[in-house]
């Protein structure tokens, strides 16, 4: 049920961008929060997939104004980079790093 929902959501962000817009704080939190209840032992990889997927088109789609929401996101895609056990969950977590530093322009110095 919950991964329907996320591709649903997916769906509307990459179709219906301008209608997407003024919604992108209240969507953000909801994803959020959704990567922050799959954290730990009981992770459903397929549902963190599909939340990252749509972090990133929701980025794609946001631009500049998600920039704010970074420090929020990366960490938490960077743990998804450093799961081992889901060699799927890595990778789309590796796209969604790129579209959110496409995106916003995020840049680390080292």
């Amino acid at each position: 049920m919950q991964r329907r929902k996320c591709k649903l959501l997916d769906c509307l962000i990459r179709k219906c961008e301008r209608l997407i817009l003024p919604y992108i704080v209240p969507i953000h939190k909801a994803l959020v929060a959704r990567l922050l209840e799959g954290t730990g032992v009981n992770v459903n990889n397929c549902i963190i997939r599909g939340v990252l997927v749509t972090v990133g088109d929701l980025t794609r789609v946001g631009g500049y104004l998600t920039r704010q929401y970074i420090p929020e996101h990366m960490p938490l895609i960077v743990e998804a980079l450093l799961d081992g056990a889901a060699i799927t969950k890595r990778e789309v977590a590796v796209v969604t790093l790129g579209q959110v530093v496409q995106s916003t322009g995020y840049v680390i110095i080292p």
